[in-house]
């Protein structure tokens, strides 16, 4: 990546990160090789769309 694209991806990410440290959020663990938190999937529930299944 050239400099001007790490900023632009910090300019995006920091203001994330930041808001997550106010609120007090962390990420939620889960098992390697798993298809994720159960909190992935509730998320993507709320629009009506599933992840795909792992094979």
């Amino acid at each position: 990546m050239r400099g001007d694209e790490v900023e632009a991806a910090w300019a995006w990410t920091d203001p994330l990160i930041e808001a997550w440290q106010e609120r007090g959020d962390r990420p939620v663990p889960y098992e390697p090789g798993s298809a994720g938190p159960e909190e992935s999937a509730i998320l993507m529930h709320r629009d009506s769309r599933r992840w795909r299944e792992l094979s």
